[in-house]
């Protein structure tokens, strides 16, 4: 081989390499900047919805619906913390763009705020249905987040169930004619019905067990209809870590309420709450997980009993 030849051929090689680097910079910073816009978009996102979530809030009515169209096909993820006071919950939301999921390891955090969903829940549309839940004052608004085109098919609902499910007129929740793909929620079932989600309804304690094809299939206990809701509509663990966050919040406003019960005693308005006030006060500082919570009812029903027969009213 000649001298120049092997210089040319030593140029092409050099240009190749040289222009495969530049190549392969350029793809590293798009898709470093396309990672960052998505981290971004996605932080805007869970944002703007736990924002949102402000609308949610229920004040004389006890249930309201909102619905959320996403701009791409989107996950939510929720953390949940129930230390420190009041603990905390993080949504966190996940973008997907040209086949592929964005990585983000960032949510939006809020201490007064309690959303139950079933995680990864996808989709480009979402249905929040928001409850109050009272135990037995108003303790927090609940707001349950479904994708806009999952069915769920109540079978033999109660007759409490059936009218708030008329009431709000949830697209989603079916009764009857119920398809196939519909995930399917039996109440009290006899046996040999083809259930996703087994609800136990009754006076003595409300049960409710999902995941009935895995062997470590639990159940979870619930109080009321929000939290019948709750543990229908999100994960277990979601579900009994939230349950804490609630309760964490009852027992401070249980507080508050004996404070104000004491006052008023002071100035001549007799109230007969104040006993049973410090008995959930009580019951409450055992309080693990929803287990406990039948230990609770029978407090809360003396407490909602006794709202009802006059005298200062203390909420």
């Amino acid at each position: 081989m000649n001298k120049k030849g092997f210089e040319m051929a030593f140029s092409w090689i050099f240009a190749i390499i040289v222009g495969a680097f530049i190549l392969f910079l350029a793809i590293l910073m798009i898709t470093k900047v396309s990672d960052n816009q998505n981290y971004s978009n996605d932080l805007k996102g869970a944002k703007e919805i736990t924002v949102l979530a402000d609308n949610f809030e229920l004040g004389y009515e006890t249930s309201s619906i909102s619905t959320i169209k996403m701009p791409t096909n989107s996950r939510l993820y929720l953390n949940c913390d129930a230390n420190n006071l009041f603990g905390k919950q993080e949504l966190i939301l996940r973008s997907e763009l040209y086949d592929q999921w964005s990585e983000t390891g960032k949510g939006i955090k809020s201490e007064n705020k309690y959303f139950f969903l079933e995680e990864p829940l996808e989709s480009r549309g979402l249905i929040v249905f928001s409850r109050v839940f009272e135990f037995p004052f108003k303790v927090a608004t609940l707001s349950y987040f479904l994708p806009v085109d999952e069915e769920y098919c109540f079978i033999d609902p109660p007759s409490d169930v059936e009218r708030e499910l008329e009431k709000n007129n949830i697209t989603n929740f079916k009764m009857e004619a119920c398809s196939s793909k519909s995930t399917k929620i039996c109440f009290n079932p006899l046996g040999g019905e083809d259930c996703d989600t087994i609800v136990i309804f009754n006076s003595n304690e409300g049960t409710v067990q999902k995941n009935l094809e895995e062997v470590d299939s639990k159940k979870v206990y619930y109080e009321g209809l929000s939290l019948m809701f709750a543990a229908i509509l999100s994960d277990q663990e979601i579900y009994e870590c939230q349950l804490q966050r609630l309760m964490l919040r009852t027992n401070s406003l249980t507080e508050l309420y004996l404070g104000k019960a004491t006052y008023d005693q002071g100035n001549d308005c007799s109230t007969n709450q104040r006993n049973p006030l410090e008995q959930l006060n009580q019951e409450l500082s055992f309080f693990e997980d929803s287990s406990d919570l039948p230990n609770l009812a029978s407090t809360v029903e003396i407490l909602e009993s006794n709202s009802r027969g006059g005298g200062c009213q203390l909420w």
